[in-house]
């Protein structure tokens, strides 16, 4: 737990200095070129503005619709971390939103006081306030797909809204699961679902536990469509929970298209763009996260039937120097 504390605490207190943004992940195969755009959605039913960064493939055939993916970010992050995720998807015809998620977003970090940033992270995953938000912010930008692709004139009349993803990592799994239908209970007991039937398959990447963030037992049980699960051997929890704690989502999710990797030495950042100490992300597991992620949105979002065979045998794509373990059910 000493060492996990420390970790995160040099984590923020280089990244409150000012660490340099980290090189992208290396993309393979014959990737398409990328646009980024950055908008600003406001939402007045809630009166609350959702920063969104939008990945898009240029320079394909006019007449292709892509489908949309939906990134929530963890804890203490925005809309501009994970890029090596939002590059990749882009390059292999998907168009993929990032979100910010005020009150739990990179606000949370108070330069020159690590400490009190940790502290301020973890109250944000425990407040009703934002584990009503995140997944209303995940439905809200459904909503304004028509206006995104409005603004973003490269894709105009090029999505297809019967084909959306959402993949989330840490908190930005709980919204995923919650957008998936999982039972949240609020801090006064009260069930609440966020389901949004609209959503065709869900990844979680660092998935929390039960008795975090709303879950239990039975809170995984509504979830029937499509769900990958990923964490690492390494992958503790920001409370000091064992690596082994974020398997339990996927033990407790009904069966039918359910997957589950664990990246052997994987550790909690190693799923975002730099490390604890402001560094690279480890390429070797962002190369690993990109092909299985994509190979599941190919699956089950462009509904190939040839690679939903290989999943269903547990055949995810392997990656050089990478062992992983993977259930299915």
């Amino acid at each position: 737990m000493a060492s996990l504390f420390l970790k995160w605490i040099l984590f923020l207190s280089i990244f409150l200095i000012g660490a340099p943004l980290p090189l992208q992940a290396k993309s393979h195969g014959r990737p398409a070129p990328v646009g980024v755009q950055t908008l600003v959605l406001h939402d007045a039913s809630r009166n609350r503005d959702v920063p969104i960064k939008v990945y898009y493939p240029r320079g394909q055939s006019p007449a292709l619709r892509f489908p949309v993916i939906l990134f929530s970010p963890e804890a203490g992050s925005s809309k501009d971390a994970y890029g090596y995720l939002g590059n990749y998807w882009a390059q292999h015809g998907y168009v993929c939103i990032s979100l910010t998620h005020k009150g739990s977003d990179a606000f949370l970090l108070k330069r020159g006081r690590p400490l009190a940033s940790l502290r301020a992270i973890i109250e944000s995953t425990q407040k009703d306030e934002n584990l009503i938000n995140r997944p209303e912010d995940i439905s809200f930008v459904i909503d304004s797909l028509p206006t995104i692709e409005d603004q973003v004139s490269n894709i105009k009349d090029r999505i297809d809204p019967t084909r959306l993803g959402v993949a989330g990592h840490s908190f930005g799994a709980y919204t995923a699961l919650a957008t998936a239908g999982a039972v949240v209970h609020l801090s006064d007991g009260t069930p609440r679902s966020f389901r949004d039937n609209r959503i065709v398959c869900f990844i979680a990447l660092s998935p929390p536990g039960l008795s975090t963030q709303g879950f239990d037992a039975e809170s995984f049980r509504p979830i029937l469509r499509p769900v990958l699960t990923m964490s690492g051997t390494q992958d503790r929890g920001l409370n000091g929970e064992p690596a082994d704690w974020r398997l339990e989502t996927y033990k407790h999710l009904p069966l039918h298209h359910k997957f589950q990797i664990v990246i052997q030495g994987a550790a909690h950042m190693d799923f975002n763009d730099r490390q604890f100490d402001g560094s690279r992300g480890n390429t070797r597991y962002h190369s690993y996260i990109e092909k299985t992620t994509v190979a599941f949105w190919d699956a089950y979002l462009k509904d190939n039937q040839t690679i939903q065979q290989e999943l269903s045998t547990g055949n995810f794509p392997p990656s050089k120097g990478v062992k992983a373990a993977v259930q299915f059910k």
